[in-house]
């Protein structure tokens, strides 16, 4: 056959791979978007995971080494969230994140809703058990227990979702920081422990009954 018997193949050929190429692209296009937002989504999930742990976790350690009643540990809690409040705009910057996610994968996105919101529920509802009575404070420590038992492996089943759809790397990444146990920052257990020591070493002993002299 001649050359140009094959130019109508040829011609079909370059129109084939030149669509091809052309949808090659704006799927490489649309995968970078993508990861981009899943980048977002992950970066805010990993700091509300962070900020919903942290606070527990800081009076499981303090009770360890001090006599905090039940009902203070609730109060405890409510004093660091007010010490360290969260990010103002976080609610925002994660609702954003999770639209990006939601156009390239709604179910997730609608997986992803609303968990920001845990952290200041939790909030609320240490606030109207103190305000109610010391039983209450005592008590929702016990409720708060539970649904930490579920909030948490919630939370690390998503963050790991989120980090495979950015790729295995990021995945393996995320897999050793959700193994990684929650630590406080080196001497702080010192420090404290330095603040209440005065106080207790100020405090008057207790004397038990029939440990004095007997008169004679």
């Amino acid at each position: 056959m001649q050359l140009k018997d094959w130019l109508p193949f040829l011609s079909v050929v370059v129109v084939v791979l030149g669509w091809l190429l052309s949808q090659l692209g704006q799927w490489f296009l649309a995968r970078r978007e993508e990861k981009k937002a899943v980048a977002r989504a992950l970066s805010e999930l990993l700091d509300i995971r962070l900020r919903l742990l942290t606070i527990p976790k800081v009076v499981e350690l303090l009770s360890q080494h001090f006599p905090i009643p039940p009902e203070g540990q609730t109060a405890i809690k409510i004093a660091f969230v007010r010490l360290f409040p969260a990010d103002v705009d976080l609610g925002k910057r994660y609702g954003e994140a999770v639209s990006l996610v939601a156009a390239c994968n709604p179910i997730l996105g609608f997986r992803l809703r609303s968990q920001d919101l845990a952290s200041p529920l939790l909030d609320t509802l240490r606030q109207l058990a103190l305000a109610d009575s010391p039983a209450a404070a005592a008590g929702l420590m016990k409720l708060e227990a539970e649904l930490m038992g579920h909030l948490k492996p919630h939370l690390e089943r998503l963050v790991r979702e989120v980090a495979w759809m950015h790729g295995w790397m990021t995945w393996c990444r995320v897999r050793r920081v959700l193994q990684r146990p929650l630590e406080l920052p080196e001497g702080f257990l010192e420090t404290m422990k330095s603040q209440f020591s005065p106080v207790t070493q100020g405090a008057p002993e207790t004397r038990q009954p029939g440990s004095g002299k007997k008169e004679s």
